[in-house]
């Protein structure tokens, strides 16, 4: 028998391949060879056919960032990490950013219930001491060392603590928020955020989880700025001394942190959505966070 008359099912039968790989959920787009799936907000990711063994994808989550109080929010904990994924429905959560004074960002969790788990904590929300000289919230509350817990195999990047305020007067400025990255332990007299995370998985090379610039209310002097990562700024009071200029938010992150406003209250701006940005001091609201998933297109 011919093997043109085995495919069409002459004595041989027809010969079947799998079913094509379709993969639906979050923002679909692609990047020179890859497809990219963006979780803005939480979602299923639908994976059919393909390889019965899986692809492979990777992925970035990034929690949700604090809030801040005296002083700046704590950027949210970033991990990038590789899952080989295999056909199924999968629940995606997108941690929302902490949204009253001091409060924790939430967790984002990727494949949630499934052995191939990821979770991210939120970062901290800001001191709610004045005390001058305190070093900023941490990414992740319980001190600064990097955020957990983490499904392995994956690399985590955050939870330190921000940088203290050390101006003259330090009664008067407030420390800033930690970030998604390092430590943020910086000697600057402003108090800036603490450079978050920087990833091209969707070609954007955004920073992500930066944290919130401290406040500052001498009257005359520049509150902190959020750091790389859509921390949001510090703000600043107006006075008899002259006034006070307020800490401008990052615009590095997916989105920007808002800058702090210079008013008798001092609010500090927000982080920017889907950055995991902390809130800048006084009582910014923290960004939400986010989750990306690439992999090699069929």
């Amino acid at each position: 028998m011919s093997p043109l008359l085995g495919l069409l099912g002459f004595g041989g039968g027809i010969r079947k391949k799998g079913a094509p790989l379709s993969v639906t959920g979050g923002t679909v787009t692609t990047v020179g060879s890859n497809t990219v799936h963006t979780f803005l907000s939480s979602g299923s990711l639908v994976v059919e056919g393909g390889p019965s063994s899986g692809i492979v994808m990777d992925v970035l989550v990034v929690g949700g960032g604090g809030a801040a109080y005296f002083g700046g929010g704590g950027g949210a904990p970033v991990v990038v990490a590789a899952r080989t994924v295999t056909p199924g429905t999968y629940t995606m959560t997108v941690g929302a950013g902490g949204a009253s004074p001091s409060a924790n960002g939430s967790q984002s969790i990727s494949w949630a219930s499934e052995p191939i788990a990821i979770t991210v904590n939120g970062g901290g929300g800001g001191p709610t001491s004045g005390v001058p000289g305190n070093a900023g919230s941490v990414g992740y509350p319980g001190g600064n060392t990097p955020a957990s817990p983490v499904s392995a195999p994956g690399t985590s990047y955050g939870g330190y603590t921000g940088s203290a305020a050390s101006r003259p007067f330090a009664d008067y400025y407030r420390s800033a928020g930690g970030a998604g990255a390092n430590s943020g332990n910086l000697p600057d007299r402003q108090a800036p955020g603490g450079s978050g995370f920087q990833s091209n998985i969707d070609g954007g090379n955004y920073y992500y989880g930066g944290g919130g610039g401290g406040a500052c209310n001498t009257y005359t002097a520049t509150a902190g700025s959020g750091g790389l990562g859509g921390g949001g700024g510090g703000g600043s009071t107006p006075g008899p001394d002259g006034a006070g200029t307020a800490g401008s938010g990052d615009t590095n992150g997916r989105n920007p942190g808002t800058p702090g406003v210079n008013t008798p209250s001092f609010p500090g701006g927000s982080g920017g959505a889907n950055t995991g940005g902390g809130g800048g001091g006084n009582a910014g609201s923290g960004g939400s966070g986010i989750i990306i998933l690439s992999y090699a297109t069929p």
